[in-house]
């Protein structure tokens, strides 16, 4: 028993000192996920973490297989499976590049964009959930669609030209060349 006391009382040291280990973390989101893996790098700097980014869906479902140690989820489930801490509240947003007839506006409705390109992203998206379930709600009909697989994709695509897409605030930090506007349906 003293043994294993011991044991026990040295692992929980090493773990309160984080002088060494590996942090498994997913999310869904680039943001706010690489702020806080940068903050717990600075105060930890010699644990070794592994970031993937998956959609909602797959990221949920490998939380609850525990495949990972932390997941930085966008809205994630209550379960008895796992703590949930909330992070942050941010609201949706339009991304559209600043030259674009919309990009002045202090605010958007989704009737504003029955007659754009919108950019989703894939199926198991939160946000893309999000955008039908409102479409859906207040019947508006988006009819130009282009469903990508990554954000970072879908921001370069709003850079190049091919539409307008929906976001959550700060989902990157370029700006430069886009505006983002709150959309008054996805508060």
């Amino acid at each position: 028993v003293a043994a294993l006391e011991a044991e026990v009382s040295e692992r929980l040291e090493g773990f309160n000192a984080m002088k060494d280990g590996r942090l498994n973390v997913i999310g869904n989101a680039p943001q706010p996920a690489l702020r806080l893996i940068a903050r717990f790098l600075h105060r930890f700097p010699d644990i070794e973490v592994s970031f993937s980014l998956y959609d909602w869906s797959t990221a949920t479902q490998m939380i609850r297989n525990r495949l990972a140690d932390i997941a930085l989820i966008t809205d994630a489930p209550e379960s008895d499976l796992w703590e949930r801490i909330p992070i942050e509240s941010v609201e949706y947003v339009l991304y559209c590049p600043l030259g674009h007839p919309l990009s002045g506006k202090s605010s958007v409705s989704l009737r504003d964009l029955e007659v754009e390109t919108v950019i989703i992203p894939e199926k198991g998206s939160l946000t893309r959930r999000v955008l039908e379930n409102a479409c859906r709600t207040h019947r508006i009909a988006l009819q130009r669609i282009v469903t990508m697989t990554t954000f970072p994709l879908m921001y370069e695509a709003v850079l190049q030209g091919v539409g307008v897409a929906v976001f959550l605030r700060d989902s990157s930090l370029i700006k430069n060349a886009a505006a983002e506007i709150p959309i008054q349906e996805l508060d």
